[in-house]
């Protein structure tokens, strides 16, 4: 019988960037090489998308 799986991968961490986008950028470039180094990753877990959203901290607000 196949049956097929949903999985979510939910991560956070801090980056050090001069801008939302660009830790945006900073941690998909990262996630990216990982993957890559990672055989068969795409096929052997069916991974379809990689998504990511950059925030402030709110006590660390940027104005």
């Amino acid at each position: 019988m196949q049956i097929q799986v949903h999985w979510i991968v939910d991560g956070r961490i801090d980056v050090e960037a001069e801008s939302l986008e660009a830790a945006e950028e900073k941690m998909e470039a990262a996630l990216r090489e990982a993957i890559l180094k990672i055989p068969n990753f795409v096929e052997d877990f069916g991974a379809i998308s990689i998504q990511g959203k950059a925030y402030y901290n709110k006590d660390d607000e940027a104005s």
